[in-house]
C-alpha cells in the first residue's frame, strides 16, 4: 500500500470510527434554559472519543495493510 493510499484507508477508517463513537456516553441536560434544546448532551467528552479513534484508526489501517500484503485478498 503506497503512502497515498494509507491516507486514504486512514481518512476513512477515522470518520467512520468517530460517527460510530459519537453516541457513546451521551445523557441529555436536566436543566435546560429557556431557548435551549433539550436533546443537546450535557458534556460530549468529543477530546477523548477523537483520542481513542485516532488510535483505532491506525490499528485498522495496519489491519487493512496487512491483509492487503500477505495476499489473504487480492487489490489490483
Amino acid at each position: 500500500m503506497t503512502w497515498a493510499q494509507a491516507i486514504i484507508v486512514y481518512a476513512v477508517c477515522w470518520w467512520l470510527l468517530l460517527f460510530m463513537a459519537l453516541p457513546f456516553g451521551v445523557r441529555r441536560q436536566d436543566n435546560v434554559a429557556d431557548g435551549a434544546d433539550p436533546a443537546a448532551p450535557e458534556k460530549t467528552h468529543l477530546a477523548i472519543k477523537c483520542a481513542i479513534v485516532t488510535v483505532l484508526a491506525a490499528l485498522a489501517t495496519w489491519a487493512i495493510d496487512f491483509v492487503i500484503s500477505s495476499g489473504i485478498v487480492a487489490v489490483k
